[in-house]
C-alpha cells in the first residue's frame, strides 16, 4: 500500500505544474498494472476473470494512450456506433475509480470544488471534473451521455464538452416506456449515427451495426445464462470483478473481446464447486479485500 500511496502522491503533485509528466507517469503506473494482470495472473480467480482484469485495464488506458481516438460516455449509454466508427468509450464512474485505487483522487476532488463545484456532487464526478480541469485528462474526440441514472450526467458532462471545446450529443430517455417515448429515443439514436459519423468522417453501415447488435445479444445473453448457472454453485471471485464485468458489459458491449468473456464463463462451468458459503474477509494483497471462503462439504445422498 505504501508504494500506491507514494505513487498517487507523485501524480497528484505533478499536475500542479506538470500535467503531462503526470499523466505519463499514471500511464507508465498503470500499464505496469497491466502486465503484472497478462503475465502474474492471481491464480484464484477464473480464467474469464483474470482475462476481465487485463481487459479493463486496457480500457482505462486507451484515452491515455490514445485520446484522438476515445470517446467519454455516461454509464447506460448505448456504445455499438462508437466502436464501429473506431472510438473507444470510457465513463467518469470508471476511470474515477481508478484514480481513487491509485490514492490520486484528492487533488482532483479539491481542484473541482474550488472550481464551484458543489461539495454534494458526486465524487466520482467531481475527480474526473478536477482530474480535466488540472491537464490530467487529455481531450477526447467528443462526448456521449444520456439523463439516465444519475443527475450529475446533466452537469458534468456540458462542463467538460465548454471545458474541452469538443462536440457533445445527448440523449434524452424519457421516465415513462411509452409508444412514443420509445420512438422519441430511436429517432435520436439515428441522429447520433450522423453525429458520429459527421465527427469522425466514417460511415456506420447498416450490416456492420446489425452485426455488432448481435454480439452484443449474445453477449447478454450469455452473461444471464453464466447468473443462472452460478446460483448454486461457488465462484472464486474478489471484490472487484463483478463491477469490471458491470462496467464492461455497458462500455464494452458488442465487441468480441467483451463476448469471448462471457463464453469464457460458461465454458468454465465444471470448474464450479457446489455447497460453499461466504464467511467474511481478509485483506487482499492489492489493497482489495477478498472474501474469505469455507467450503461445506455437500453431498447428494445416493439413491
Amino acid at each position: 500500500m505504501e508504494i500506491i500511496e507514494t505513487f498517487g502522491h507523485y501524480v497528484e503533485n505533478l499536475t500542479d505544474k506538470k500535467p503531462q509528466s503526470a499523466r505519463r507517469l499514471l500511464k507508465t503506473g498503470w500499464g505496469a498494472q497491466n502486465l503484472k494482470f497478462r503475465y502474474m495472473q492471481d491464480k484464484r480467480l477464473m480464467p474469464a476473470d483474470r482475462h476481465l482484469a487485463n481487459l479493463m485495464m486496457d480500457t482505462m488506458l486507451w484515452p491515455l494512450q490514445k485520446p484522438e481516438d476515445s470517446v467519454i460516455v455516461s454509464i447506460f449509454t448505448p456504445c455499438e456506433m462508437m466502436q464501429e466508427v473506431g472510438l473507444h468509450p470510457y465513463n467518469v464512474e470508471g476511470f474515477s475509480c481508478y484514480l481513487s485505487a491509485s490514492k490520486a483522487e484528492r487533488a482532483f476532488l479539491q481542484q473541482a470544488e474550488n472550481q464551484g463545484i458543489a461539495e454534494t456532487l458526486c465524487s466520482y464526478h467531481k475527480t474526473f471534473l478536477g482530474a480535466a480541469q488540472k491537464g490530467l485528462l487529455p481531450k477526447p474526440k467528443c462526448i456521449v451521455y444520456t439523463n439516465l441514472t444519475c443527475d450529475a450526467n446533466l452537469l458534468t458532462f456540458r462542463t467538460l464538452a465548454d471545458f474541452y471545446q469538443v462536440p457533445v450529443f445527448a440523449i434524452d430517455v424519457p421516465w415513462n416506456q411509452t409508444t412514443e417515448n420509445v420512438q422519441y429515443v430511436a429517432d435520436q439514436l439515428k441522429d447520433l449515427k450522423i453525429f458520429l459519423e459527421k465527427n469522425t468522417g466514417k460511415t456506420i453501415p447498416e450490416d456492420r451495426l446489425k452485426e455488432r447488435l448481435a454480439c452484443s445479444k449474445r453477449t447478454l445473453e450469455n452473461y444471464k445464462k453464466y447468473q443462472q448457472m452460478r446460483a448454486d454453485r461457488y465462484v472464486p471471485s474478489d471484490l472487484v470483478t463483478p463491477l469490471y464485468a458491470g462496467m464492461t458489459n455497458n462500455i464494452l458491449l458488442g465487441t468480441a473481446e467483451e463476448e469471448k468473456y462471457t463464453q469464457m464463463k460458461i465454458l468454465r462451468k465444471h470448474r464450479q464447486r457446489k455447497g460453499s458459503t461466504f464467511t467474511g474477509c481478509i485483506p487482499f494483497h492489492s489493497g482489495r479485500m477478498q472474501c474469505a471462503r469455507s467450503f461445506a462439504s455437500v453431498r447428494k445422498p445416493r439413491s
